[in-house]
């Protein structure tokens, strides 16, 4: 276990069930197919070689493909090369020459191969994926052969409750059958946009009613769906998670998947609520003819507008469709305003089922081990369409973009979709659209131009750091999905013209510090206020605020990022100046590569960050609040243990004022 783990706790002695991050992978990518060998390799840290699983892979965009745009599922029990359709009753297809391998397993995500419109035909075409790795209480594949006998019960290695169960003959051209827990008298077809079935004979029983299916087996008809004598079959199965029972996470205390239904009721911003923050969902209006809608954070989910997000329709072949109407909420995913196309969504008294799976945070996924488990840095790329890639191989959830020279330092987030904000000291809402989050596996870009000698600084969800976006109802306690107290916080209202606030667990002198706020923007010190917290400690699961415009306010939009402490990872803290060069020594427990320092007790003095300038590894800094070139600093000096002040400059050293910082390893 790793020393990180061991200190932030491991469930009071219980063994973590596994962590979102090892289990389940949201990928684009755009094809790159040039001829019958061509490869590309998605790596996102899935180990689908030695656990097994199913992949799960739609063309978003190119109707005009001999293939159509469905979406191509395969699994390590049948093999990469053996697809099946999901919008089809066609029973698997053996890849061709030109499809290559389909696609190849490894021990951290996979392998696409050939030039088709299947994976990785380059147009250039894009694409999406899932992957989905077997484990107990999440997910299994199982393959069997039919034998026409009716109650058959056939095994799985959930080991906990089951939320739904989907079967597809792969050896002929029948329907795909699927049992979901919210309707378990019934049962319906993911190929079709047809109503659920609410009590059934013909599917998942004993020819009489349907056999909810036990924590080790689940139970098939004789028809040919299911269990006809001299067929084969594969059956996909999820399972459900409820307050903690799925034991996943660093404390053995979270879940990470859940199998549920709600009511449309045709109102703003309706919540279903997951237990958890999702990233991807599955819904289907249960009691309407209605397409099947699946959604994920890699390009939708986003909080701006439904004009923003994208879906898709696993029974239909088409395009990826705009006007998406899901995004997500630290609690489970909500729907946009009013939305309710084709009763997909939100249709007034209709019953809808859904799958949802948590996105990955302190919460729900694994520790980081090294700094650039969770922040990476890197300069972008010269000129063309947006290719920054953090090389970390896994997907950026928040950016801080700054040019040397450049008076903006810009700042978004994958779920506040194309849109972006200042950091400096600037009250401009969200805007500077064209933020592109879903052409690559990993990367993020403001535009479709340069970016040559643009630092980014790029955020991964984990106990460091998390990041929600909300709608303001006058106040009161937010969720939040850090794992842990958050020690620093960042709130920005979206919609109206406000500045950054800042909470910081040294302010005050570390004494009460939810009863006093600072600004990032500006050069002011601290203020003796209840506009941000409400004069309320943050706790490991909420954040409260106040009703105050600039962080509560109802009907306007918010972005919140939160902080805290990981031995060896990153550290909030504060210290008092001496004034001289030889100034405090502070403990960190590693070497920091990015620092943040603002004297939280004086005024016009700037917030300052320090950074390791990857182009020749020396410490710059620039100010935060009036960003222009970067400068060689002398503030400090870093050691493997932490950093020295040694300077007198205001910013970080006047005698007895009082400082706050964040570093970073």
């Amino acid at each position: 276990m790793p020393i990180q783990q061991m200190m932030l706790g491991s469930g009071g002695g219980k063994t973590p069930t596994g962590y979102v991050d090892e289990l389940f992978a949201s990928n684009t990518y755009i094809g790159t197919g040039s001829n019958d060998n061509s490869t590309q390799t998605i790596t996102n840290g899935i180990n689908m070689s030695g656990k097994g699983g199913m992949l799960w892979i739609k063309e978003r965009d190119d109707a005009s493909s001999a293939y159509a745009n469905p979406s191509f599922i395969v699994d390590t029990n049948r093999g990469g090369n053996k697809f099946l359709r999901s919008n089809a009753a066609t029973g698997q297809t053996t890849t061709t020459t030109s499809e290559g391998d389909g696609a190849t397993f490894q021990s951290n995500g996979f392998i696409i191969s050939g030039n088709n419109g299947i994976t990785n035909q380059s147009n250039p075409n894009y694409y999406s994926s899932w992957c989905f790795r077997q484990n107990k209480k999440f997910f299994d594949v199982v393959t069997y052969s039919g034998n026409g006998s009716n109650g058959r019960q056939i095994a799985h290695n959930i080991e906990g409750d089951v939320g739904c169960v989907m079967v597809k003959c792969t050896s002929s051209g029948y329907n795909w059958t699927m049992w979901h827990a919210g309707i378990p008298a019934g049962y319906g077809v993911l190929n079709s946009d047809t109503t659920w079935v609410a009590s059934g004979t013909d599917y998942f029983g004993d020819g009489s009613g349907v056999v909810a299916p036990t924590s080790t087996h689940f139970t098939v008809t004789q028809y040919g769906p299911q269990n006809a004598s001299g067929e084969t079959y594969v059956a996909y199965v999820w399972g459900t998670n409820a307050s903690g029972n799925g034991e996943f996470g660093p404390d053995a205390d979270a879940d990470i998947i859940k199998c549920g239904t709600y009511e449309g009721d045709n109102t703003s911003h309706h919540l279903i609520d997951c237990g958890f923050e999702a990233q991807w969902v599955l819904v289907k209006n249960a009691d309407n003819t209605a397409d099947w809608a699946q959604d994920d954070s890699m390009k939708g989910l986003g909080f701006y507008d439904y004009a923003y997000s994208t879906i898709y329709y696993p029974n239909e072949e088409t395009n990826e469709v705009t006007n998406g109407p899901f995004y997500a909420d630290p609690k489970g995913f909500r729907i946009h305003s009013n939305y309710n196309t084709n009763n997909i969504a939100n249709a007034s008294g209709n019953t809808y089922l859904y799958i949802a799976i948590a996105a990955a945070s302190g919460k729900t996924a694994t520790v980081p081990e090294t700094g650039n488990d969770s922040l990476a840095v890197n300069y972008g790329e010269s000129s063309g369409a947006p290719t920054l890639l953090n090389a970390q191989g896994w997907s950026i959830d928040m950016v801080m973009q700054k040019g040397n020279g450049d008076g903006n330092y810009y700042n978004a987030n994958r779920l506040m979709g194309e849109y972006g904000l200042y950091l400096q000291n600037s009250d401009a809402a969200w805007g500077f659209s064209n933020s592109v989050w879903d052409w690559y596996p990993y990367g993020w870009n403001k535009h479709t131009g340069g970016t040559s000698g643009y630092l980014f600084w790029m955020w991964k969800r984990t106990q460091c750091f998390d990041m929600f976006n909300y709608i303001g109802n006058d106040g009161g306690a937010l969720t939040h999905n850090l794992g842990g107290e958050p020690e620093m916080v960042w709130i920005k209202q979206l919609t109206g013209t406000y500045k950054w606030f800042v909470y910081h667990k040294d302010l005050n002198g570390g004494t009460n510090p939810w009863e006093y706020n600072i600004s990032l923007g500006d050069d002011f010190a601290e203020t003796s206020s209840s506009t941000m917290m409400s004069n309320t400690q943050p706790t490991a699961t909420t954040v409260t605020v106040s009703s105050s415009a600039g962080v509560g306010s109802a009907s306007h939009k918010y972005t919140m990022y939160l902080w805290r402490s990981v031995s060896g990872i990153s550290k909030c803290g504060g210290y008092t100046g001496n004034g001289s060069n030889t100034g405090p020594t502070i403990s960190c427990g590693f070497q920091p590569r990015f620092l943040i320092i603002k004297c939280a007790t004086q005024n016009s003095t700037h917030w300052v960050q320090i950074f390791v300038n990857p182009s020749d590894s020396s410490l710059d800094y620039f100010q935060i609040s009036s960003p222009g070139n970067f400068a060689d600093q002398n503030f400090v000096t870093v050691s493997g243990t932490g950093f020295q002040v040694t300077d007198t400059d205001s910013r970080v050293n006047t005698s007895d004022a009082k400082y706050i910082y964040y570093a970073h390893v």
